[in-house]
């Protein structure tokens, strides 16, 4: 698609519209976390600790983290108030008792020094103003041996597969999807940011799902239109060990 990145329009919107246009999308895409959860909890085994979710948003990763990492405390960390409120009700109405949300810009944690076990973060990266300020604080927080998983849209997806995603979705989502993907990053790019942060064992990959998450979320895949392995291809995955 877009061979040079631009600033997300979408910060432009109030914070009332930009949840109103989350809401749509997540219904669109709502299969995408389980799977993202089921492969994160399929990487790191159970764990007792601390888990943020960084640009929560509605909440949605935070939510099956929550439900798979039962033993554990999640934080959704998001900058924006009105999508808190709404992850919150979301919460509640689900009977989720080991999650907190917190207003927290991701440029600064508010936590401890190797205090915290596994990070998490889908499609919030190409909103970050300076991402390797992010990475350097999530590294700071981190516990030695402990995983940070980022999935986020990737600009140098095939035009087709943009076109064909953008299919079914409202003027508003469509051009907030498309100015998503105009300001998302390339691997190239997001690997230069990492070794300038001084981070070493990291993995960019394609989005792909192993076969045992694939098989327990079939019942869901089977019942939505995008379930070809090609959409895989607007993605990139970011797996980084401490």
């Amino acid at each position: 698609m877009q061979t040079s990145r631009k600033v997300e329009a979408e910060m432009y919107l109030s914070e009332q519209e930009a949840v109103s246009e989350y809401l749509g999308i997540a219904g669109i895409i709502g299969i995408t976390y389980s799977l993202l959860a089921d492969q994160i909890y399929e990487l790191s085994g159970s764990l007792k600790g601390k888990v943020l979710d960084l640009g929560t948003g509605l909440g949605n990763l935070a939510v099956e983290l929550a439900r798979r990492f039962t033993e554990a405390e999640i934080f959704g960390l998001d900058i924006s108030q009105e999508m808190l409120t709404q992850a919150e009700n979301s919460q509640q109405k689900q009977g989720i008792n080991n999650l907190k949300f917190k207003l927290m810009d991701v440029h600064a944690l508010d936590f401890e020094e190797n205090s915290i076990d596994l990070i998490a973060s889908h499609g919030s990266l190409h909103h970050w103003q300076d991402p390797k300020k992010v990475f350097l604080q999530a590294q700071r927080v981190l516990k030695p041996g402990g995983i940070i998983y980022i999935a986020d849209l990737r600009r140098d997806a095939p035009e087709n597969i943009v076109e064909e995603a953008a299919v079914g979705l409202n003027p508003a989502q469509k051009t907030g999807f498309l100015n998503s993907i105009a300001a998302s990053y390339l691997p190239s790019e997001l690997e230069k940011i990492l070794i300038e942060a001084g981070i070493k064992d990291f993995k960019i990959t394609e989005q792909k799902f192993s076969r045992k998450v694939i098989i327990k979320n079939m019942q869901r895949l089977r019942n939505i239109s995008q379930r070809s392995e090609e959409f895989n291809r607007l993605y990139l995955h970011i797996i980084i060990r401490k």
